[in-house]
């Protein structure tokens, strides 16, 4: 006997909210409801616009199924969950637009998906000093904040990983002057 699928129910009274957040890969999603580091690429305009592209070219994907260990034991997912898009680019390599618009939606997505208040906080603090730090404006400012939010960023992930957290959300002066340096370096020896 056949099982009826089954719809939740609707606040007859809601309308649709003012403000749709374009939908990132199922790849990217994946990773959030895995808790794990993704790169801000796949939150940003063109990130959404690829998924968007994407799963309507392969809507018979998402019928394919692969094997993934999940909490020890082997599961089906979908294939689109593991796929990265050879487009995604690094946190530090966005513009600085990409960048705002992505963290915007990135911080919404992980609010949509559970995670701890805690760390939704402090990423959100990261990314408010992100993006108001006083260097924004000078010469190669927004490209050592990018390099300093991309590098922090993942190695926070990485440390969470290995149960060795930090407070993303306090800003490392010394950090960011080494990457500074770099940058200054970099763009001197480009201009020779």
């Amino acid at each position: 006997e056949k099982k009826k699928p089954k719809i939740n129910d609707f606040d007859a009274e809601t309308p649709v909210a003012d403000v749709i957040i374009p939908r990132p890969s199922q790849y990217a999603i994946q990773k959030i409801k895995n808790m794990e580091y993704v790169e801000l690429w796949y939150f940003s305009p063109d990130g959404c616009r690829e998924a968007a592209v994407t799963s309507r070219s392969t809507s018979d994907a998402d019928d394919a199924f692969g094997f993934a260990k999940v909490e020890g034991i082997v599961a089906l997912k979908t294939i689109a969950s593991f796929k990265a898009s050879h487009k995604a680019l690094h946190d530090h390599d966005l513009s600085w637009r990409q960048f705002d618009l992505a963290k915007t939606s990135f911080l919404i997505h992980i609010e949509k998906n559970g995670w701890p208040e805690k760390h939704q906080q402090a990423l959100a603090l990261f990314f408010t000093l992100i993006t108001n730090h006083e260097h924004r404006m000078r010469p190669w400012g927004e490209k050592t904040l990018l390099r300093y939010a991309g590098f922090v960023r993942r190695e926070w992930h990485d440390r969470l990983a290995q149960n060795q957290g930090f407070n993303i959300g306090i800003f490392n002066n010394a950090l960011y002057n080494t990457l500074s340096d770099d940058v200054w370096e970099t763009e001197r020896d480009e201009s020779l």
